[in-house]
């Protein structure tokens, strides 16, 4: 039909608003007269319909109608019960077509929340380390810097700026320590598993605690194979594992030493961390990996309760155990013991080496590109600076990116446009960069549809909340500030990769049930035109119309919609005379 002056298709309000206040269905009539064209002339005939139906719709889950549906009555057929029965199988339809739509509504809303809420959680604990970090960072630089240059100082003096300087440097290690946390108490721990070579890993995160048992006058000793223990694990929870084992070992070990040794077996590897420090009594072993436990023989410095929970998580997650044998004033050893899968040894450091082999031009660049046959998330790294290209190259190689470095806006906007090369799946960029900023990238990048939805993340050398928030405004998903450190910039980069993953494929699912639903209206309409054609062709009811239909297409071998969508169409049934009239014979025999 069309719409009448009121908007309502030639209906008077006040039918609308009493069907809508009752729930009752009302029959208008006179139409031709009191609102002209306000229905088209149907298939069947030239007139106009004079009368319309106007029925409640209702939706499950809802107390009271939630619209009206008018339609017009055939003026070739009279409204007798039989018709009046179809207009009731049409609400009915048109009902559940409602409540289908208004389900994936309420569903879709709900996914929005979910997501809302994960969305403020991340930015929460971005927030928090960004709030808590940057002091912290403010604090130790000059601390440090006072440190060097204290030859004129006192004694006093300088053993009050170490005092100082330990103690921001704990506050730093409890917030690292408290945000790792977070996520294993939310059980979000996710640990992404590649092939690492735990001797050399472990000997690294051990050597940046010699010079502070040396200082304390401990022996210190690591001690790992010669040849590659590969395995697969993720290796900044490694680090983790191995930095608070011996953050506690350096704490309650006042002389003797520390032993750190790694061996593998057949099946597993093994990881163990002895001190010669306190020990622990035996009432408190079952307990110091329980979260929040201080010991109360730990003295003035008892820490947070945090760091052994933390390890007991991280070695959970990699199907592993962390074992304790202890004994009150002559030490401690922690034993961690993981699975060792099978895996291929690695040919080379994967710390130093990047698995990056194809080198191209763009732009006059050098561009790396990923091995082939090697399916790994893709990168787009965007820096000017070699060395730190080189650095940021290794570090995300390692951690199982294939990177593309490129050193300015212009080779970064060719590659991303290149149809031969498949577009990355994150940007990191620099802000500061020769001829277009990362600004200008960014915005360039959001304005093409294949890089609209990337994440993009900036490195800036500039603080504070304006240039984060110039960053955030031209499109960036993430900021961070140098200095960083490399757990920081892993741990971002994999949080906006996941999300985007989660964002796509909440939009796929979405946009798929949107079609499913936009198909299943378009056929019950159809269908349900084509059951009132033939109910009136050939004067049957609305069960009867249903299976002459269903009939037709049994006996064409064709989809029901295909032969519903012919009826609407023509009229009639897309069949032989005879074969309809023995068809409408058969339906009314029944």
């Amino acid at each position: 039909g069309t719409d009448g002056p009121d908007g309502t298709v030639g209906i008077p309000a006040g039918v609308i608003d009493r069907v809508l206040e009752t729930g009752v269905a009302e029959i208008v009539t006179g139409l031709r007269a009191s609102a002209p064209g306000a229905f088209l002339p149907g298939p069947i005939g030239p007139l106009e319909p004079d009368a319309a139906v106007v029925m409640p719709l209702r939706a499950g889950g809802r107390a009271g109608p939630v619209g009206v549906l008018a339609v017009g009555v055939n003026p070739y057929r009279p409204l007798d019960e039989e018709y009046q029965g179809f207009f009731t199988l049409v609400r009915r339809q048109v009902g559940v077509a409602l409540t289908d739509a208004l389900a994936y509504e309420r569903q879709r809303q709900q996914v929005q929340v979910l997501a809302d809420l994960d969305r403020a959680k991340m930015e929460f604990f971005q927030n928090v380390s960004h709030e808590l970090r940057t002091p912290l960072t403010l604090l130790l630089a000059p601390l440090q810097d006072l440190l060097e240059a204290s030859g004129e100082r006192t004694q006093q003096e300088r053993d009050d700026l170490e005092a100082a300087m330990r103690a921001a440097e704990r506050l730093r290690r409890l917030v690292d320590a408290l945000l790792d946390f977070s996520g294993a108490e939310a059980a979000t721990l996710d640990p992404d598993l590649q092939p690492a070579d735990l001797g050399g890993l472990t000997a690294d995160v051990a050597s940046m605690f010699r010079s502070t048992a040396e200082h304390a006058g401990l022996r210190f000793e690591v001690e790992v194979p010669p040849t590659p223990v590969t395995a697969r694990v993720d290796r900044a929870m490694w680090s983790t594992i191995v930095t608070n084992l011996l953050s506690n070992a350096v704490k309650y070990t006042q002389q003797g030493g520390i032993d750190v040794r790694l061996a593998a077996t057949e099946e597993a590897v093994v990881l163990t961390v002895s001190d010669t420090g306190t020990g622990i009594p035996a009432d408190e072993r079952d307990s110091v990996f329980q979260r929040f436990f201080r010991s109360p023989s730990g003295g003035r410095d008892r820490g947070a309760g945090i760091g052994l929970a933390l390890v007991a998580d991280l070695v959970k997650v990699h199907d592993g155990r962390v074992d304790l044998d202890s004994t009150p004033g002559q030490g401690t050893t922690f034993t961690v013991t993981l699975p060792l899968t099978t895996t291929p040894p690695l040919t080379t450091p994967p710390l130093t080496t990047p698995p990056l082999t194809t080198v191209r031009t763009i732009g006059g660049h050098q561009v790396l590109d990923p091995p082939d046959g090697v399916d790994r998330p893709r990168l787009l790294l965007i820096e000017d600076d070699d060395d730190l290209r080189a650095y940021l190259t290794r570090l995300l190689s390692s951690d199982g990116w294939a990177v593309q470095a490129v050193a300015d806006a212009e080779a970064a906007l060719a590659a991303t446009a290149d149809p031969d090369r498949p577009a990355p799946e994150l940007v990191l960029t620099d802000v500061m960069l020769p001829g277009r900023s990362g600004l200008q990238v960014t915005l360039e990048l959001r304005a093409s549809p294949r890089t609209a939805r990337l994440p993009i993340i900036m490195l800036t050398a500039r603080g504070g909340s304006d240039a984060a928030a110039e960053g955030l405004a031209a499109g960036a998903d993430d900021y961070i500030t140098k200095p960083f450190s490399s757990q920081e910039l892993l741990a971002r980069v994999r949080a906006n990769h996941e999300l985007h993953e989660l964002r796509e494929s909440a939009v796929d699912q979405a946009e798929d049930k949107a079609a499913s639903i936009r198909t299943a209206l378009d056929s019950n309409r159809v269908i349900g035109t084509a059951i009132g054609i033939v109910m009136a062709g050939y004067r049957l009811t609305a069960a009867q119309g249903f299976q002459l239909l269903s009939r037709a297409s049994q006996h064409s071998n064709r989809k029901l919609r295909e032969i519903a969508a012919e009826v609407v169409d023509s009229g009639k049934l897309p069949l032989r005379p005879t074969v309809t009239d023995d068809l409408v014979m058969r339906v009314t025999s029944e």
